[in-house]
């Protein structure tokens, strides 16, 4: 099993689409905001092949999907085991 984080690792957020404040984040997720690393949608539709797939995120999972669907192909999102946002985070914390 793969369990990634895509910020940094797969794309980088300019700095003016992420401004945290604690637990909760606000940004302006388009896809003009996202710089996708090359390769990114091959290597996914590789790993699916051969690895159970779950990601994580300190977003909301809106967000995540979001950029997400900026990555890859929406068919993919069905393929990962888990896909976990801030909502979750925040939970687990408190």
């Amino acid at each position: 099993m793969l369990i990634l984080n895509v910020n940094g690792v797969m794309c980088y957020f300019l700095q003016f689409a992420v401004q945290c404040e604690c637990m909760n984040v606000s940004k302006n997720i388009e896809k003009r905001n996202v710089e996708v690393k090359v390769g990114v949608e091959h290597f996914f539709s590789m790993a699916f092949n051969y690895f159970y797939i779950g990601i994580r995120f300190y977003m909301s999972l809106k967000d995540v999907l979001d950029i997400l669907l900026i990555l890859m192909l929406e068919k993919f999102l069905d393929w990962f085991v888990f896909i976990w946002g801030c909502e979750q985070c925040s939970q687990t914390f408190r």
